[in-house]
């Protein structure tokens, strides 16, 4: 369920870095398991949608749906219901999502440190996710957001690479 919810950060971050009108994405994602030396591919889109989001991997049937602070976990047709826990911590990370993509610069800086260069932005966490991630890198080119990648506190690393937005 941690896993679980690493991912969703991940795709706060990657929103974070896209254009404010921009509303839905193709993403290819790489998890890189540290303990067992083994990466896994994954292709999915991200939509915003009013008052949440909406994430649906293409090679797997599997999605997660954010809409009105409430969560939705599919897989295989069938709704997954998650312990409290899980579910409130992957709240919070599509709530940073939602916030990277409305692009609240003041509300950023509350809650990570923010290290700019030309087409990169780090962000290393100040609230309770910093238990979790120990940083946030995004890359632009030509001003587009091109990967996001999450180092986390274990060693794994997350890496979205954004193909194309979906018109």
């Amino acid at each position: 369920m941690v896993k679980l919810n690493m991912y969703k950060i991940l795709f706060t971050l990657f929103i974070f870095s896209t254009s404010m009108f921009a509303q839905s994405f193709h993403f290819q994602e790489i998890r890189y398991n540290n303990a067992l030396d083994k990466s896994k591919t994954l292709e999915g889109n991200i939509s915003f949608v009013k008052n949440g989001l909406l994430i649906d991997y293409t090679d797997k049937k599997q999605s997660l749906h954010y809409i009105n602070a409430i969560l939705e976990y599919t897989k295989d047709e069938k709704i997954i219901t998650l312990d409290e826990k899980n579910a409130q911590r992957i709240k919070e990370y599509f709530d940073i999502l939602i916030l990277l993509h409305d692009a609240d610069e003041k509300k950023l800086e509350e809650d990570f440190i923010v290290e700019k260069d030309a087409q990169t932005l780090l962000l290393t966490p100040k609230t309770i996710i910093k238990n979790f991630i120990k940083k946030i890198k995004l890359t632009k080119e030509k001003n587009e957001l091109k990967s996001v990648q999450l180092i986390l506190n274990n060693g794994d690393l997350i890496t979205i690479n954004i193909s194309n937005e979906i018109s």
